[in-house]
C-alpha cells in the first residue's frame, strides 16, 4: 500500500496497481489481517479511515482522529488503536468503541506488545504502557532525554526505548513487567533512527 498527496494505492508484487481511492492526503496507512480477510486503517484530512484489502468498503471510523500512526491490535481481529480528542481509543473497524483512555501527553507513536497484552503510548518525554483493557499499567521516563523510539522484543513485554540527550543516543531495553529492570544496549554520539527487530528477537 502506498500513498500520494491524493490517492491512497494499493500495489501487486510486480509494481502493478491494483486499485486506488482518492483521498485527500493521505498518510500511514496499516495492513492487518488474515490472508482472505484483510483491513488497511489510514489517517486523511478528514479523520482515520478504514477499507478492506481489496479496496472495498471504505469508510470513516472517527473524525478526530489526529496524525499519529494506528495501530492494529493482534489479539483481536479488526481491532485498531488510535489517538483521538486527547484520549487512545480501541474500536472495531465495523465501529463500535471497545474502550476509551485518556491521557496527558502527546503522543508521537503507538506500538503492541504481540500477545496484545500492552500497548506502548509514546510521547517526546514519557511513555504510557496500557494494558489490553485500556488501563493504565505503568509510564517510562528517561529523565528528561527525548523519547524518539520504541519497539517491544518480539514475544516478550520487554520495550526497546531509543532515546537522546546531550548529543549523546542510547538504546534501552525496558521489562514492562518489572519496573526498575532496565538494560543498556548500546549508545553512541548524533542521533540513532528507527529501532527494527529481527522477526525471533535474536537481533
Amino acid at each position: 500500500i502506498a500513498t500520494e498527496p491524493n490517492e491512497l494505492i494499493a500495489f501487486d508484487p510486480d509494481g502493478g496497481v491494483r486499485w486506488k481511492l482518492a483521498r485527500h492526503e493521505p498518510s500511514w496507512p496499516r495492513w492487518e489481517g488474515t490472508l482472505t480477510d484483510t483491513r488497511i486503517a489510514y489517517i486523511t484530512a478528514s479523520g482515520l479511515r478504514v477499507v478492506a484489502g481489496d479496496g472495498t468498503g471504505d469508510h470513516l471510523l472517527d473524525p478526530y482522529a489526529g496524525d499519529v500512526p494506528p495501530a492494529w491490535d493482534p489479539a483481536r481481529l479488526h481491532t485498531v488503536a488510535y489517538y483521538s480528542g486527547g484520549a487512545i481509543v480501541l474500536r472495531r473497524a465495523s465501529g463500535r468503541l471497545v474502550w476509551r483512555t485518556p491521557i496527558t501527553v502527546l503522543p508521537s507513536g503507538l506500538e503492541w506488545s504481540a500477545d496484545g497484552r500492552y500497548l506502548a503510548v509514546r510521547s517526546s518525554k514519557q511513555i504510557v504502557v496500557l494494558d489490553r483493557h485500556g488501563h493504565i499499567h505503568r509510564t517510562i521516563s528517561m529523565l528528561g532525554a527525548e523519547l524518539r523510539q520504541a519497539a517491544f522484543e518480539p514475544g516478550t513485554h520487554r520495550l526497546t526505548v531509543v532515546t537522546r540527550a546531550s548529543g549523546r543516543s542510547e538504546v534501552r531495553i525496558v521489562d514492562v513487567d518489572r519496573p526498575g529492570h532496565a538494560k543498556l544496549l548500546f549508545a553512541g554520539p548524533g542521533t540513532f533512527g528507527d529501532v527494527e527487530w529481527s522477526p525471533t528477537g535474536a537481533w
